[in-house]
C-alpha cells in the first residue's frame, strides 16, 4: 500500500514525462539548432533534467609557419616578371606505381607494386631525368621525398636509380653510409605524406586530421631551400589532388569528402607540376601527366 502511493505522488510530480508529446515540444522550443554555441542534444537534455552540463569547447586553430597564397596572373618565368613573383622553387609530384590491392583487403605494407608498375616507374625515372637535364640541372639539383610505404618506397627506388645512373653513379646505395648519401640523390622519407588518422576519432575528424597533415606537408616542402631547386615528391593519389586544390582554389582545411573535388583522376606514375615563386605562390603547370607512359607494351598473359 505504501509502495502504491509513493508511485503516485512520483508520477504527479513529473508530469512532463507521463507526456512525451508535450515534453519533446517543449524540449525543442529550447533547441537553437542555427546557434554554434548551443549545446550538444545531450547537454540540452541533461539541462532539461535539471543537471549541469560542461562547457563546450571549440577546436583549436591551427597555425601554419608559411602561407600559401593562390598564384597572380604573372608568368614567373618572363623577365619582365617582377622579382617578387618569379619561381623559386618547381615541385614533381608523382604518383606510385600500379600496386597490388586484393578487393581493398591488402595490408598497406603488403602493397608491392606489379610488373605494370614497375614498367611505369622505369619509363617515369626516364622521363622525369629529362626534365631534369632540359632544366639544365643535375642530380645535385634534386631531392626526393617519399611517403614511408611500400609501393611509394619501391618507386623512388626505380627513380632514384636512373638519376644516379644518368650521374654516373652505379655502385649499391647504403644509407647508412655518409659518402654514399653525399655523392648521390637526395632521398628523403616523409612521414607526414602517409595517411593515418588516430584510432578512435570521428569520420569528419579523421578528415580533419589528415587535412591537417596534408597542409604542414605541403608548407615544409615548398619551405625555401637553394640547395634543391626541384623536388620530386612520390605519393598517393590524395595528397597530390590537395595539392592541385591548393594551388588552384586555395580551399584550406577539408573536413570532410564533400570538400574535395573526387573528379580530377590521378594515374599510376602521373606526374603533377607546381611551381613556387618568390612570395609563396603557387602556380600550377600541369595536372596528371601520362604521355611518358603511352609507349608501354601491354603485358600479354602467358596461354594456359
Amino acid at each position: 500500500m505504501h509502495m502504491w502511493f509513493w508511485a503516485i505522488q512520483i508520477a504527479a510530480a513529473s508530469a512532463s514525462f507521463m507526456d512525451p508529446k508535450e515534453f519533446t515540444s517543449r524540449l525543442r522550443k529550447k533547441m537553437d539548432r542555427n546557434s554554434l554555441d548551443s549545446p550538444t542534444l545531450v547537454a540540452q537534455i541533461g539541462q532539461s533534467l535539471g543537471f549541469a552540463a560542461k562547457k563546450t569547447e571549440t577546436q583549436p586553430l591551427v597555425s601554419m609557419p608559411i602561407k600559401l597564397i593562390n598564384a597572380p596572373p604573372h608568368n614567373p618565368l618572363d623577365p619582365t616578371t617582377p622579382p617578387n613573383r618569379r619561381m623559386r622553387h618547381r615541385i614533381l609530384f608523382v604518383r606510385h606505381g600500379e600496386y597490388e590491392n586484393n578487393h581493398f583487403k591488402t595490408l598497406d605494407a603488403e602493397k608491392c607494386l606489379t610488373p605494370l608498375g614497375e614498367r611505369q616507374s622505369k619509363a617515369t625515372a626516364k622521363y622525369l631525368q629529362h626534365l631534369i637535364e632540359d632544366a639544365g640541372l643535375t642530380y645535385q639539383d634534386v631531392r626526393l621525398v617519399y611517403a614511408t610505404v611500400t609501393r611509394s618506397i619501391q618507386t623512388m627506388d626505380f627513380i632514384a636509380k636512373e638519376i644516379d645512373a644518368a650521374a654516373g653513379i652505379y655502385d649499391t646505395y647504403n644509407p647508412y653510409e655518409t659518402p654514399s648519401r653525399q655523392n648521390r640523390v637526395a632521398r628523403h622519407e616523409f612521414a607526414l605524406l602517409r595517411e593515418s588518422a588516430p584510432h578512435g576519432l570521428s569520420a569528419s575528424q579523421k578528415y580533419t586530421t589528415r587535412s591537417a597533415k596534408m597542409a604542414l606537408a605541403l608548407q615544409l616542402l615548398c619551405a625555401p631551400d637553394e640547395m634543391f631547386p626541384i623536388t620530386i615528391v612520390i605519393c598517393s593519389s590524395s595528397f597530390i589532388r590537395y595539392c592541385v586544390h591548393q594551388a588552384a582554389y586555395n580551399i584550406g582545411f577539408i573536413s570532410s569528402p564533400n570538400e574535395m573535388n573526387h573528379t580530377i583522376v590521378m594515374g599510376y606514375c602521373s606526374v603533377t607540376q607546381i611551381d613556387v615563386g618568390i612570395d609563396n605562390a603557387l602556380y600550377l603547370r600541369g595536372i596528371n601527366q601520362t604521355t611518358h607512359l603511352n609507349d608501354l607494351d601491354p603485358i600479354v598473359p602467358p596461354v594456359a
